[in-house]
């Protein structure tokens, strides 16, 4: 079954409701675990998509998965009523969503900065205190690599994106030109 955003949320908030704050954060490191399992090897995710296998084949790959990965009981338990409802492929639309229900329970927020080459801890820290004056809360930062920004950065936040990127402004730059 197809998971939209309404059911996502209702089993990230049954997770979250369970786990409470201090527990719901190894909860995400879990459940990200199971998930990259899954996008890696297409022959694990086949068992989950694949109709040739039953729900208990299904069932018994989440707890030898779980063993593996050396995930919480809570956890594997999850996994496996995602399982049986048929919403295990819905799982990172969950995970993210119990993500967004986290971060805003603890006043934090989560932003992701590209810049064309890696950050000293030094300009990493700077940027980091510059964006808690800014929304009022605590950031976790994704950072990614992407050289053909040139150099500045881009920052995506709560939906909105600061470039300043030397790419963004010389399309900038060519599109004021194309227009006169």
């Amino acid at each position: 079954m197809k998971v939209n955003s309404k059911v996502a949320k209702r089993f990230a908030k049954a997770l979250f409701d369970s786990q409470g704050l201090e527990k719901t954060e190894q909860a995400l490191k879990d459940l990200d675990l199971f998930n990259k399992v899954l996008l890696s090897d297409l022959v694990i995710a086949s068992i989950f998509t694949n109709p040739s296998f039953n729900l208990d084949e299904r069932t018994k790959a989440v707890s030898v998965i779980a063993n593996k990965l050396k995930l919480t009981e809570t956890v594997e338990k999850f996994l496996k009523n995602l399982t049986q409802r048929n919403y295990i492929t819905g799982l990172a639309m969950i995970i993210e969503t119990l993500r967004a229900l986290y971060m805003e329970k603890t006043k934090k927020g989560r932003v992701t900065v590209i810049t064309a080459s890696a950050l000293g801890k030094d300009k990493e820290e700077k940027l980091k205190n510059a964006l808690l004056k800014r929304l009022n809360k605590k950031v976790e930062i994704d950072y990614v690599i992407e050289e053909s920004i040139l150099g500045g950065l881009v920052v995506k936040v709560e939906g909105y994106v600061l470039e300043t990127s030397i790419k963004g402004q010389l399309r900038l730059l060519k599109e004021a030109l194309l227009k006169e």
